[in-house]
């Protein structure tokens, strides 16, 4: 018994829409802030978002801090750091 024709092409097009979907979610963003003011030149810094807060950070000279995050799938995440 062999599939019907409209069979294949239902199959084929669902395979396509969860591909697509899969390729629809967002990589991970790194973000990495590095202390370069100079030497005895401490940075202190505060990251956060809607949804998350990284916390007051202070960081000594060639010292770095970084996180990462997955933005939405509607790409309308935002963190703001104040220095």
């Amino acid at each position: 018994m062999n599939p019907k024709p409209i069979t294949c092409l239902l199959l084929l097009s669902l395979l396509l829409v969860v591909s697509e979907a899969f390729s629809l979610i967002p990589h991970k963003a790194d973000v990495l802030i590095y202390n370069d003011l100079g030497y005895g030149t401490d940075l202190t810094l505060h990251c956060k978002s809607k949804n998350d807060d990284m916390g007051e950070q202070h960081l000594g000279y060639r010292n770095y801090f970084e996180f990462r995050f997955r933005p939405s799938i509607f790409m309308n995440t935002l963190f703001y750091c104040s220095f």
